[in-house]
């Protein structure tokens, strides 16, 4: 006698077409390969193109970017990135300075955002 939930699983199931969850592990690996590497190429074509897409990478280069343009020139919140770098650099006192003379400087350069 079949079990029932072998019948249910069976019937729900049929047709299904394999998905890579169902690859052994080496093809799985190969198709994550080859699908980082069309993703990464796709960035890299928007990125050029002026307008990446908004993967969560290009989102933090844009945040960064925008901290960078307010410590440049002092403007409202520079304070706020300033104790945040102090803050996740807490056992190195003065690289949340460094990083603003820097900024200022020009010698940090943002990533995303090109001057005009």
């Amino acid at each position: 006698m079949t079990d029932p939930l072998d019948t249910l699983y069976a019937r729900l199931t049929a047709g299904r077409r394999s998905g890579v969850r169902d690859l052994d592990p080496e093809a799985r690996r190969a198709y994550q390969r080859k699908a980082t590497e069309a993703t990464r190429r796709r960035q890299r074509e928007a990125v050029e193109a002026g307008s990446p897409e908004p993967l969560a990478a290009a989102v933090r280069d844009a945040l960064a970017d925008a901290a960078l343009a307010l410590l440049a020139v002092g403007g409202p919140g520079s304070d706020e990135v300033q104790r945040v770098v102090a803050t996740v650099f807490a056992g190195r006192p003065g690289v949340a300075g460094t990083v603003a003379a820097k900024a200022r400087a020009g010698t940090l350069r943002p990533r995303l955002l090109k001057s005009s």
